[in-house]
Order: C-alpha cells, then structure tokens, then sequence
C-alpha cells in the first residue's frame, strides 16, 4: 500500500519522482481498464484531435517522407531521431492500429504527428516519463477541445501499457476527474479511492 494519492491531489503537486509516477499510472490504467469502449456523446474532442493531427501531418510532410512499417522501427526515440535526421524518413509502426472511431489513417497519421513534434523535436525519450513529457508538449499545440481525447489516447494508453504490460483497446471515452494540463492532478478525490492499490 502507498501514501494515499489524495494528499498530493489536494495540494495540487505535479509528479516529481519514479515512486509517484508509478502511483499515478497504477490510477490512470485502472481507471482507463474501466472506461467504455465508445462514447458517442464524446466524439467532437476526437474530432478536433483529428484535424488537429492532419494540419500538423501536412507540415510533417513537407519536411520528412513517412513510412508505415509493420514491423516497429525503432528501439528508442534517439534511434528515431538520429535516423530521421540521416534518412529524411519518419517510420510508424502500422499495427495494433484499429480504432474505435478513427480510421485506420487516422491513427497512424496522429501516431506519426505524436512521434515527430513531441519526441523527435523535443528530444523526449519512450516509456512512461517521456511519454508524459510527450503529452505535455502535445497539448500545448493542441486546440483545448482536444485535450480530452489525447489524456485518453496518450496517458490512458501508455499508463495502461506501463502497468499490464499489454497494449491497450482504443478507446473514445473521456477521462474525467484528471486534470489535463498537469498531469498527475487528480481533480475528483474518488477516483484515488477507487483505484489506488
């Protein structure tokens, strides 16, 4: 058992250490096991996520060739970068890319969008700090509607995998009680109840 979430919910703190990334994870993939795989009342934060991804894959493009590729290209987001940079090409893993509401394009489109402005520009690495670190860049380039889409597509999924070990369901279901713009802010005191281990 952990020091119980909430008292760092009330304070308002952001995550500062391994101990409370693992805690706020733990939260997050339980919470997101739990959600629906289909919202329709909550599509129009996906919708905007969606035109946001295609205005910044038409930039990409205009910089970098992208590639699908089924198998998964690259070990690490320095490999990623290095190789982009030498190649002129940007790679995306092509599988586990069915979705629940995007199309298939869709996804790898938001996959590359994701890889390229938050991991390639910033220089942040894969697992579950950088991933973190990736959101938080994300959203700053995102239209506020679409905030709710990427905590569920980025920290709902990443969390998950973090914690089981297994890649995830998609899904279109908001997220609510987490405050998007400071990740590890827990605005809905039961959901720490509920889900802590």
């Amino acid at each position: 058992m952990y020091t119980r979430i909430t008292d760092f919910v009330a304070e308002k703190l952001v995550l500062k250490n391994d101990s409370e990334y693992e805690k706020y994870a733990q939260v997050v993939a339980n919470y997101y096991e739990d959600l629906p795989i289909f919202n329709e009342h909550e599509t129009k934060h996906w919708d905007s996520l969606n035109e946001s991804n295609k205005r910044m894959f038409k930039i990409l493009q205009s910089k970098y060739r992208v590639e699908f590729t089924e198998e998964d290209p690259y070990p690490d987001a320095k490999t990623m970068k290095e190789q982009v940079e030498k190649t002129k090409v940007l790679k995306i893993w092509s599988g586990e890319s069915s979705h629940p509401y995007f199309s298939v394009q869709d996804n790898l489109i938001f996959r590359a969008v994701h890889d390229y402005y938050t991991h390639i520009l910033t220089d942040v690495s894969f697992g579950l700090r950088g991933e973190y670190k990736a959101y938080n860049t994300h959203c700053k380039i995102l239209p506020p509607m679409a905030r709710p889409a990427l905590f569920t597509e980025v920290l709902g999924q990443v969390s998950y995998q973090h914690v089981t070990g297994k890649f995830p369901t998609q899904k279109v279901a908001i997220m609510e009680g987490f405050d998007f713009l400071n990740v590890g802010v827990i605005t809905d005191k039961a959901i720490v109840s509920k889900y802590e281990v």
